[in-house]
């Protein structure tokens, strides 16, 4: 049998004085019994799932960067970004709808796996550890739930597969007690997780990882917890020096390097069949080559890599500047055919971020690019903000944050040394926006800060 529908309400500010509440209804789930369970195959399925979220037809790759100051939706686009980038939310908005029940589909699969395993009269017939396979599980559920609090700030908590027919569902609906079984989940999923494990699969750094980005969170808006950059900040000392940044930036995105990427915590894995397409270039991409040219870059952004001047049409070829991200970052060109044509008018310009091979011929028509859900430099920005926000910007702080920038600009280029509190966040936010862009973080930073 199935279980019912359930319709689920929010309330949601609208403006100061308007408030509208957002219908959300979680589809009919199979219920499936602990005869019917293969623990491992679950777990494998689980992670294959995130690809129904994170992928370039699932909304949540660029969610996070759509309305913010770099990235915006094309209006001849017919498609719910537009919704998206203009905050026009409403009980209709089917991407609202979608990626809240993607979700919650999701967790109810994890909450089965849990619940399996905290049975113990129930046969666990796998290789891997009984505890570490219920981390595993966790850590998956503090992501998904993590998603759930950043975009839609109160969400329902369920922590168990059982579902009570008697009556309307009961499920908590507090940030505070998601953050706190976010944070329980993870101490669990750090004790009992592998230290180190493919990328394509939670291992112990990854975990710690998202502990310190939700402390991150936690930190600043709403919630303003100001003592969790200390949480942050232990959690981030650790992971200093565990893993490193590749030598070429563009070297990050490309297909080539996905096995031996050592710059990459966690990734999204996609290899290009049918049910494993990531397909952003669909989305993004050079005029030419972006089937949808859904996306397009905020008016202005492109400037911020080069403090010293504007882009203004016509702009002059070839470009030269110091900073080397911009040539992954933004397509200067379109294609025509089998020729590369310099767009002198930055109104042509377009977002740029996964590609293989070297400009001119490069590929951008692979559907099998890895998401990176975590990487160094991130690992390598927040530490530096939370070692600044602790203590100020300490010699830790700087080594941090120059780190990302020596291989963005060489080592002549590193920020000032007499920089004050405030003088040295700019320059985070700065570094942040660059290094990071198109890649889901600028929304949560925005908010946060």
């Amino acid at each position: 049998h199935q279980n019912p529908d359930f319709l689920y309400f929010q309330e949601v500010v609208l403006t100061n004085n308007v408030t509208e509440k957002i219908v959300f209804k979680i589809p009919e789930i199979p219920e499936l019994t602990e005869q019917d369970l293969d623990i491992d195959f679950l777990l494998n399925v689980s992670y294959n799932n995130l690809r129904s979220i994170f992928n370039a037809d699932a909304y949540l790759s660029y969610w996070g960067d759509t309305g913010t100051d770099i990235l915006k939706a094309n209006p001849n686009f017919n498609g719910g970004l537009v919704d998206l980038d203009a905050y026009s939310f409403n009980a209709q908005s089917t991407v609202i709808n979608q990626v809240w029940a993607e979700h919650y589909i999701q967790i109810r699969g994890l909450n089965l796996g849990i619940d399996y395993l905290l049975d113990s009269s129930n046969i666990v017939s796998s290789e891997i550890d009984r505890k570490e396979l219920e981390a595993h599980f966790k850590f998956l559920r503090s992501l998904l739930y993590f998603n759930l609090i950043r975009i839609y700030g109160n969400p329902l908590l369920s922590v168990t597969a059982e579902i009570d027919l008697s009556g309307p569902p009961n499920y908590p609906q507090n940030p505070s007690t998601t953050y706190s079984q976010i944070e329980e989940d993870l101490l669990y999923a750090i004790e009992n997780l592998p230290v180190l494990n493919s990328n394509d699969q939670a291992n112990q750094w990854s975990a710690r990882f998202l502990l310190a980005k939700v402390y991150m969170t936690m930190a600043g808006f709403p919630l303003n917890e100001y003592g969790k950059y200390g949480s942050a900040l232990e959690q981030l000392k650790i992971l200093q020096g565990q893993y490193e940044l590749m030598a070429d930036y563009i070297s990050v995105f490309n297909e080539e390097n996905e096995d031996s990427n050592r710059e990459i915590l966690f990734k999204i894995t996609f290899d290009g069949s049918e049910d494993s397409k990531s397909s952003f270039n669909d989305y993004w991409g050079p005029l030419g080559i972006a089937s949808e040219d859904a996306l397009l870059i905020v008016s202005g952004f492109e400037n911020s890599f080069n403090s010293s001047m504007s882009f203004e049409n016509p702009v002059s070829f070839p470009i030269e500047i110091e900073d080397n991200r911009i040539k992954n970052n933004i397509a200067t060109f379109s294609i025509s055919g089998n020729n590369v044509v310099n767009q002198v008018d930055p109104k042509n310009w377009r977002p740029l971020k996964w590609y293989n091979g070297e400009l001119p011929d490069a590929d951008f028509e692979s559907t099998s690019f890895d998401y990176p859900v975590f990487r160094y430099a991130d690992v390598l920005l927040l530490l530096a903000e939370a070692e600044n926000e602790v203590n100020g910007p300490t010699p830790l702080a700087y080594a941090a944050i120059n780190q990302v920038r020596e291989r963005a600009f060489g080592n002549e280029n590193n920020v000032p040394g007499n920089l004050n509190k405030d003088q040295f966040f700019d320059v985070i936010y700065l570094e942040r926006k660059l290094e990071l862009c198109f890649e889901g973080h600028r929304r949560d930073d925005l908010v946060r800060w």
